[in-house]
C-alpha cells in the first residue's frame, strides 16, 4: 500500500489569514470613515467658530456704527440749539436797539390817555445819612401834608 504523503497544508491557517486580512480592510475602512466623521466635524466646528468671530465683529461694528451716528445727531443739535440762541440773543438786541423812549411816551400819552405825576404825588427820598436835621423835619412835613391832602402842585 502506498503510504500517502502529508502535506503541510491547513485550510484553516489560509482561512484565518484570509479572514484577518478581510478584518484588516475593514478596520482600514472603519478608521477611514472614523477620520473622515472626525475631518468633517473638525472642520464644522472651526467654520462655526469663524462665523461666530465675524458675527460678533458685524455687530461690534454696527454699534459703534449706532453710536458714531447717535454722538453726530448729538452734535448737531447742540449746535443747532447754539445757532438759535444766538438769534434769539441778536433779536433780543435789536429789540433793546429799537426801544424808542419817545415812542413809548408818545404811545402812553396819546393812546392809554396817562399823564405825568403832579408835584403832590412826588417824592424825592435821599439815603438818611445824607439828611440833616432841618431837611429830615422838610420831608416829615411834607409827607405829613400828601397824606392830608393840603400840598398843592404850585407850591414848589
Amino acid at each position: 500500500m502506498g503510504v500517502a504523503r502529508e502535506y503541510s497544508y491547513d485550510y484553516y491557517t489560509k482561512n484565518n489569514n484570509r479572514i484577518i486580512k478581510i478584518a484588516e480592510e475593514n478596520n482600514k475602512m472603519i478608521r477611514m470613515r472614523e477620520r473622515f466623521i472626525n475631518n468633517l466635524f473638525s472642520f464644522l466646528l472651526y467654520f462655526s467658530c469663524i462665523a461666530i468671530i465675524f458675527l460678533l465683529a458685524y455687530l461690534l461694528i454696527q454699534r459703534n456704527s449706532l453710536i458714531v451716528k447717535s454722538k453726530a445727531e448729538s452734535l448737531y443739535l447742540d449746535n443747532d440749539i447754539r445757532a438759535k440762541e444766538l438769534c434769539i440773543e441778536n433779536l433780543e438786541s435789536e429789540i433793546s436797539e429799537n426801544l424808542d423812549l419817545n415812542m413809548i411816551e408818545n404811545k402812553a400819552t396819546n393812546e392809554l390817555n396817562l399823564i405825568y405825576p403832579s408835584l403832590a404825588q412826588t417824592i424825592y427820598i435821599k439815603r438818611k445819612w445824607e439828611y440833616s436835621a432841618d431837611e429830615e423835619n422838610e420831608v416829615i412835613n411834607c409827607v405829613s401834608k400828601i397824606n392830608s391832602g393840603e400840598y398843592d402842585d404850585e407850591e414848589e
